[in-house]
């Protein structure tokens, strides 16, 4: 633990008495109020993530921003706390498929909401790479392996079976603005310059060992690269256009070489694989609408086709992107999961520089479940409601005043809803059943995330911390502190190797670590440890002779117990004296138990 630690906690415990708490990882030693985010610069980001087909994956790991969060088994999820500046980058990540990825410029004010689609990376190639070899998909598009030209993980050139995965995104396919790595389409220049793309067609390259190791092209060695020009852009198609591949860390497509029109494809040389995009770079506009239902109501959460690109409506209805100038295109609400399939509004060429509305997309009747999220406590409440049904899923987020709508198909089919508030680890599920008519509104209730009894405390019942305190006014009194999981809970800083917890009710509070995570005995001066408590304002830190003994250490969701003992000291300043006055108390029969949330990175 940084050597700081006590310094920082003697802070913490001004700020011990509050109505909700956050643990820092930038801050580790300090419990810190949570009010509301500074949507400034930070935004929280939530959304579903999907394979090609539309059903959801489980298990991926989005980050952001340096932060991240895993899919449950609806795919959805919320990111907290992501720090921007006009734009957010997603990755997700899974084996078995390329890595998905979404770039979004955050809404000031709310939750962003995103979808991502990703793709299935199985090898549809094996060759032992000793030889030249073309390795081509049905429609035309592939690529050249040149003889002893992929280098091996350990140096030199790798002589083993070679599995390939090649996957041609084209352009004509329905969903290709949901597929496209980065969903935006921006692109650097060879000189620098940001330019807005229209693509022609990508293609995604991953090589791999038989364990899964990811191979490259040695150095010094290329490889030729083809894919198709769809039969409508051909009227249009340069006879050369630029090469780029997409950049994973930053989200942005990177020009290095070009491609030649032959016949009805680009055929282009690269030196190194990842995803592949011949595109044609132009200046940018922007393109803003609306989409309602019959009630002239804003729909948020929907997927709106922009063209080559897709956004998601927020919580107003309303969707933006950047959007290539001086080129025409439609856009449209094509929403299978929610049959719904809006006329598509032609869009002429936008003014570089200049934002086109679009005026409102209607998308007719909608059904829609509504519900509220409420902290008993009066803590705040930040995550998201999903349902699954059929191998599909849908979601909406929940802040603020913890109010949700999802727009649902009008079948009266069962569901089940998660809700999950992503500030106190709750979850619960429940089943609910659509409307059978269209245009109806159910309300499936109020849900307390920060009841007592609810899957998140699997031990029910309310948390209990208790002490015996004697000295600076204190005779032999009892303490006992009430918490509920939301507000007496633990987190383990990996880097740091440490715990940090807390809990809090009424006027009276405490706060207790000790490194590890693990059951244990630690003592002042020996272990770095520490224990601190305010009682009716009296603030305690306890710097000299501290027992701590850990004896539950349970997993995420679950306590951690143990007794402390030892004495500790109130510093108040004197202003007569300009000294720092010392009273200490004794505290004997101490006993801890608080639920441990999720590890922190």
């Amino acid at each position: 633990m940084k050597t700081n630690f006590k310094n920082s906690l003697l802070l913490a415990i001004s700020l011990l008495i509050v109505t909700s708490f956050t643990f820092n990882a930038c801050k580790k030693d300090l419990v810190e109020p949570t009010s509301t985010y500074d949507y400034s610069n930070i935004t929280a980001i939530s959304g579903l993530v999907k394979n090609k087909q539309g059903n959801p994956i489980s298990g991926v790991t989005l980050t952001a921003g340096g932060k991240s969060a895993v899919t449950d088994a609806n795919g959805a999820f919320l990111i907290k706390e992501v720090t921007y500046n006009d734009r957010a980058f997603v990755v997700g990540t899974k084996s078995g498929y390329f890595n998905g990825s979404v770039g979004v410029k955050p809404k000031k004010g709310e939750v962003t909401m995103i979808e991502m689609r990703m793709i299935e990376n199985t090898p549809n190639f094996s060759i032992t790479p000793t030889s030249s070899q073309d390795l081509d998909l049905p429609n035309g598009a592939g690529i050249r392996i040149n003889a002893n030209s992929v280098a091996a993980n350990g140096g030199g050139i790798y002589t083993g079976n070679l599995n390939v995965a090649v996957v041609h995104l084209n352009p004509s396919d329905p969903d290709f603005a949901n597929i496209t790595p980065g969903a935006d389409l921006i692109g650097t220049t060879t000189s620098g310059a940001t330019r807005q793309l229209l693509s022609y067609g990508m293609l995604m390259v991953q090589l791999t060992d038989d364990s899964g190791n990811e191979l490259q092209l040695a150095a010094g060695n290329t490889s030729t690269i083809s894919m198709p020009v769809p039969s409508e852009m051909m009227g249009n198609a340069p006879a050369s256009i630029p090469l780029w591949h997409f950049n994973e860390t930053s989200g942005i497509w990177e020009e290095e070489g070009q491609a030649n029109l032959q016949g009805d494809k680009y055929v282009g040389t690269v030196s190194h694989f990842s995803t592949w995009n011949c595109d044609y770079p132009t200046e940018r506009g922007t393109v803003r609408g609306r989409i309602v239902d019959c009630n002239n109501q804003p729909v948020a959460g929907i997927s709106v086709k922009i063209g080559q690109v897709s956004a998601i409506t927020g919580s107003d209805g309303f969707y933006e992107r950047f959007v290539p100038s001086n080129t025409n295109f439609s856009v449209q609400v094509n929403n299978p999961v929610l049959e719904i399939v809006s006329e598509a509004a032609n869009v002429p060429g936008v003014v570089a520089g200049q934002t086109q509305i679009v005026p409102n997309i209607a998308i007719g009747c909608l059904s829609y479940l509504t519900g509220t999220v409420s902290c008993s406590t009066n803590l705040p409440v930040i995550g998201y409601a999903a349902l699954n049904f059929n191998g599909n899923s849908l979601s909406a987020y929940f802040q603020g005043d913890g109010t949700f709508r999802i727009a649902v198909p009008s079948n009266g089919q069962s569901a089940s809803l998660t809700i999950v508030n992503s500030l106190n680890n709750f979850t619960k599920t429940v089943n609910v059943t659509f409307p059978s008519l269209s245009g109806t509104t159910i309300n499936v209730g109020n849900f307390d995330v920060c009841g007592t009894s609810e899957p998140s405390n699997p031990s029910g019942g309310n948390l209990q911390q208790s002490f015996t305190i004697n000295g600076d006014g204190f005779n032999n009194q009892n303490i006992v502190i009430n918490t509920i999981f939301a507000t007496g809970f633990a987190v383990y800083s990996v880097p740091d190797d440490f715990t940090v917890g807390i809990a809090a009710g009424d006027n009276n509070s405490l706060n207790i670590s000790f490194p590890g995570n693990s059951t244990g005995s630690f003592s002042l001066p020996n272990d770095n440890i520490m224990f601190s408590t305010s009682i009716n304002s009296k603030q305690y830190l306890s710097t000299e002779n501290l027992q701590i003994t850990v004896t539950q250490y349970g997993g995420v969701g679950q306590k951690i117990k143990g007794t402390f003992s030892g004495t500790a000291k109130r510093f108040v300043f004197n202003e007569v004296t300009q000294t720092v006055d010392e009273f200490e108390v004794t505290i004997t029969n101490g006993n801890f138990e608080i639920q441990r949330n999720p590890d922190q990175n």
